[in-house]
């Protein structure tokens, strides 16, 4: 995979970007990182970012235009800006006993003359003396400073010279005008003597974006080419990487371009910032005191673009940016075990694909859609782990084969698809809500699975094939608009099959005079699903039928958040599931009002009392959560009643030896394979097996083991026999591991 491919799906992120105030900074000061240490009090560490960025911190906190503050955010809350001004020269005061920087680095045999020890000549010139070069600077004055040296702060910056210079080797030939042939015997010269009369006769040939000259090896910079004072000095640390680059490869080029120079400096949201004064020092004269200068710095509200980062549970638990993300997308695609391993397997698979984070990124960004790239690449290059989506891959296949069922004539009008969830849930609800749609108008049926598991296992071709099995039914049936129960099915719908037309059955049921039934709360918050956040259709629709039977309806602080079944997450990331849907159970102190089956399961599931919106119109659905089985009976009892209804036939579901076993078990057993997504059939099939060969294990209590080996998983039962073809199941577990049997060592 090449890195433009991950790199696609967060086209347009500017996290990683300076902020707005940085992106204008002349001299690309970490703004963010030097006021986070000012208001912790942290004087000499935010003096050592002033040094990094800017050569003498004195000139800059003095005479600095400061076009940073026209960028600042505070101004979009009404507040004025930071004093970056009063804030700057604080920090000079609190850490005036602070060397200047050193490095401890080997020294250069090449020598570079500066002509003109101004503030532009003195940037380039400490730079490269920091990097060890032999630097000579000559100024026809008799001191450095240039026209700095009639202002009146000009005490202060003459300390900051001697401050910044100590140490570094750098010689001054004060008094002293340099002409050519002074300047012959040096490997590399900036003329920055402030008057373009004093430019050699260079500016003719002068290059704007490396600050070269039509000579080999001479530069020119400064006020001589109409920079200002700020630009100036800025360019000293640049024009060193330039001349270094010189030196090095005979050629003046950047490796790494200016951070800055593409930066659009855009502004974020800053929802629960309060609003905050300016600081003024009580005594102006002084300036800022320590306790003055740590408030007005911790008004800085550190702005970055967060939104994906702070309203999504997976982003806060990982805490890893866009950029890495996708950048470790690429590297996963690309390892080959055992020489390298996967960063990113358990945090590709912990996502819902729910797109909220979608919804707060001011680009639109879907991280979900990043996250099933990978999982499609994994399932290609069989990196991914079967175990997380066997169980939601065999039920899609279960769907798609003794669940699936299809009946209408050509002249249907509409075709109802209820989807696998909820036919398995509230499989009364299905049947009357299709008699109830076929009253209306010429209505087909579909039972089956819209793909789900296959998309959010990243398993294309097992979701083309059962998209296959749609598309030829609703081809046979005229192609008829079709009806959904279930937002997940209508949103992948939607993606997959675009011709057909599509609507909600909470729609067609609000618009006709549907039957109306009395719910167990007379109060209800409606929990929207993530996939129905932006149809507010159906939400509009499922208010009117919970208000028609009687209901009163609040809405909770934020719509269409996942309840945490999208993406099937469960297994792959059970800390993040149990934190995700007991946050959404906590969203409300009222029961829920839902219209998705797996948020029906979801809140079930955490004792937060919850209905489905068809319990409105058809009455109760049922109470508690069906197991495994219960859930696949369902489903084949749903389409036994549709064939004798709709066909006069009967149906027969298929039969295995184990499925005469009379099963039971202890309640922890229940809730651990239930947990666990181990089905009574698969442990039925464990015990038949090892009955019938006699392989098990047994103790001297009677309690025996028997072991089930799937193509993806291995099963394990410890149970007691009871009378014939009865059986206690004490436990049953599952692992990824495998039994060879006949291998010897």
């Amino acid at each position: 995979m090449e890195i433009q491919a991950s790199r696609a799906f967060i086209e347009g992120c500017f996290r990683e970007e300076p902020a707005s105030c940085e992106c204008v900074c002349p001299f690309q000061l970490d703004i963010r990182s030097f006021l986070k240490k000012m208001a912790r009090g942290r004087w000499p560490a935010a003096y050592r970012d002033l040094c990094s960025a800017i050569a003498f911190p004195s000139i800059a906190a003095e005479l600095c235009p400061r076009p940073c503050t026209g960028r600042c955010q505070r101004t979009v809350l009404g507040d004025e800006p930071l004093d970056m001004g009063a804030l700057e020269q604080a920090c000079l005061r609190f850490a005036a006993n602070e060397r200047g920087q050193d490095f401890p680095l080997t020294p250069k045999t090449q020598r570079v003359a500066v002509v003109g020890a101004g503030p532009a000549g003195l940037s380039c010139a400490l730079a490269l003396a920091r990097k060890k070069y032999q630097v000579t600077v000559f100024d026809k004055a008799e001191g450095w400073g240039g026209h700095l040296r009639s202002h009146s702060a000009f005490a202060r910056f003459d300390a900051d010279f001697t401050k910044q210079f100590a140490g570094q080797g750098a010689q001054f030939c004060f008094g002293t005008e340099a002409d050519e042939a002074m300047l012959a015997p040096y490997d590399a010269v900036y003329i920055a003597t402030g008057q373009p009369e004093a430019a050699f006769g260079l500016a003719d040939g002068w290059d704007s974006s490396v600050l070269t000259t039509a000579r080999p090896g001479w530069f020119l910079g400064g006020g001589a080419v109409g920079m200002e004072l700020m630009e100036s000095i800025a360019a000293g640390a640049r024009l060193s990487q330039l001349m270094e680059a010189y030196l090095q490869v005979g050629r003046a080029t950047l490796v790494v371009e200016r951070e800055n120079a593409a930066c659009e400096g855009h502004f974020v949201e800053h929802p629960g910032v309060e609003r905050a004064a300016r600081v003024v020092p009580a005594a102006p004269e002084e300036g800022l005191s320590k306790d003055e200068a740590k408030a007005e710095a911790a008004r800085c509200m550190q702005c970055v673009c967060d939104g994906c980062m702070t309203g999504c549970e997976l982003m806060q638990h990982y805490r890893k940016t866009p950029d890495k993300l996708a950048t470790q997308v690429c590297s996963d695609s690309n390892t080959i075990p055992p020489l390298s391993n996967c960063e990113l397997t358990r945090q590709t698979y912990s996502c819902n694909l729910c797109g909220r984070c979608a919804d707060r990124c001011p680009e639109g960004i879907d991280l979900g859609e990043l996250f099933r790239f990978s999982r499609v690449d994994r399932w290609k290059q069989r990196k991914w782990i079967p175990a997380l989506h066997d169980y939601w891959l065999r039920a899609l296949d279960f769907s798609g084969g003794e669940g699936f069922y299809a009946y209408g004539g050509r002249d249907c009008t509409s075709l109802f698809f209820p989807g696998c969830q909820l036919t398995a849930a509230c499989p009364e609800h299905v049947l009357r809500a299709y008699a109830l749609l076929a009253e209306q108008a010429p209505t087909g049926i579909l039972l089956g699975c819209c793909g789900a598991p296959a998309v959010w296992a990243g398993d294309e071709a097992r979701q083309a094939e059962n998209l296959q099995k749609i598309r030829d039914a609703w081809e046979a049936m005229g192609r008829p608009r079709i009806v959904t129960a279930c937002a997940t099915c209508m949103d992948l719908l939607k993606k997959q099959l675009p011709e057909a037309q599509y609507t909600s059955l909470y729609e067609v049921l609000s618009g006709m005079d549907a039957p109306a039934a009395a719910l167990p709360f007379a109060e209800a918050a409606v929990f929207d699903p993530c996939a129905a956040r932006h149809d507010g259709a159906v939400h509009d629709s499922v208010l009117a039928l919970a208000e028609k039977a009687g209901c009163k309806v609040g809405e909770l602080p934020e719509k269409g958040n996942c309840c945490g079944f999208g993406g099937h997450i469960r297994l792959a990331n059970p800390t993040l599931y149990d934190e995700i849907t007991e946050h959404r159970a906590a969203e409300s102190p009222l029961p829920y009002l839902v219209y998705c089956a797996n948020c029906l399961e979801v809140f079930r599931s955490r004792g937060k009392p919850a209905v489905h919106i068809l319990d409105a119109v058809f009455g109760p659905g049922g109470e508690g959560i069906p197991t495994l089985e219960e859930k696949r009976r369902n489903t084949l009892r749903v389409k036994g009643a549709l064939m004798e209804r709709l066909e006069g036939k009967t149906f027969t579901a298929q039969a295995q030896p184990w499925d005469a076993l009379a099963l039971e078990y202890d309640d922890e057993a229940r809730a651990n394979m239930e947990d666990k997504l181990i089905t009574d059939r698969d442990v039925a099939e464990a015990i038949y097996r090892a009955e019938q060969d006699k392989e098990y294990f047994a103790d001297e209590t009677g309690l025996r083991t028997a072991c089930l080996v799937r193509d993806v998983l291995t099963y394990w039962v410890d149970y007691r026999e009871g009378a014939p073809g009865q059986y206690h199941v004490v436990s049953a577990y599952c692992h990824r591991m495998r039994i060879d049997e006949g291998v010897s060592t």
